[in-house]
C-alpha cells in the first residue's frame, strides 16, 4: 500500500517518464535487491520501518566515522537521525532538493544502490554544513538539518558538480566494510527503544 515518501519518488519518476513507466519503474524500484546492504526499497515503508530505522542506526555510526566532533555535538543535544533524516531516505533526497539536485543524485543511486547513495549525500551535506551546525543548540539544529537539501545550490555548495564531487568523497567513509560493520552493532541493538521516526507530511 501507500505511504508517506513514495509521493515524492513517483513524482521525481513523472518529471521524467510517462505514468505507466513510472508506475512499473517505481514497483522495481521498491522490489529490487542488489546487496546484502541493499534491501528491497519496500522495507523502508513496511509496518515499524525496520530499514528506515537502520538507516538511522547507520548515519549514527557513519557520522562518527566522518565528522566525530560533529555527532559528539548532536549526541549532547539530545539530536539523532531519527528526528531529521527519515525522508531523505524514504525520498531517496528528493523532498527539499531541486529536481536538478535529484536527478544528479538518483543517476548514482540506480546505478550503486539508493540506501548507500543516501548515506554518501547525508555525509556530504553534513560536512558541508558542520562549522555552522556545531554552533546551534538543540532548537536550531533540527529546523537546520532538516532543510539541508533545500540549501544544497544556494548554501552548501558553490555548484551541483562541486556537490556531486563532495557525495563522490564521502565513498571514503560510506563502504561496504564499513557497514559491514555496523551492521554486527544493529543486530545487538535494541531496536525496539530507538526514538519516533520523523515523517515529514505531504
Amino acid at each position: 500500500g501507500y505511504a508517506q515518501g513514495m509521493g515524492f519518488i513517483a513524482g521525481t519518476l513523472l518529471l521524467h517518464m510517462s505514468e505507466e513507466s513510472a508506475f512499473w519503474s517505481l514497483v522495481s524500484m521498491l522490489n529490487a535487491c542488489t546487496h546484502a546492504h541493499e534491501p528491497p526499497m519496500s522495507q523502508l515503508f513496511a509496518e515499524g520501518m525496520p530499514l528506515l530505522r537502520r538507516r538511522c542506526f547507520e548515519l549514527d555510526r557513519l557520522l562518527a566515522i566522518a565528522a566525530p566532533r560533529l555527532k559528539s555535538h548532536f549526541a549532547s543535544e539530545g539530536l539523532h537521525p531519527t528526528m531529521f533524516a527519515s525522508h531523505w531516505y524514504t525520498t531517496i533526497h528528493s523532498c527539499g532538493a531541486s529536481p536538478e539536485a535529484a536527478a544528479r543524485v538518483w543517476d548514482v543511486a540506480l546505478a550503486e544502490g539508493p540506501g548507500m547513495t543516501s548515506h554518501r549525500v547525508a555525509i556530504a551535506m553534513l560536512l558541508a554544513d558542520a562549522d555552522e551546525l556545531l554552533l546551534l543548540p538543540f532548537d536550531a539544529l533540527v529546523p537546520r538539518v532538516r532543510s539541508l537539501p533545500e540549501v544544497i545550490e544556494s548554501r552548501l555548495f558553490p555548484s551541483l558538480d562541486a556537490f556531486m564531487h563532495a557525495v563522490a568523497k564521502a565513498a571514503e567513509v560510506v563502504t561496504h566494510q564499513a557497514l559491514d560493520r555496523i551492521a554486527d552493532e544493529w543486530v545487538e541493538s535494541d531496536r525496539s527503544s530507538a526514538a519516533p521516526l520523523a515523517i515529514p507530511r505531504q
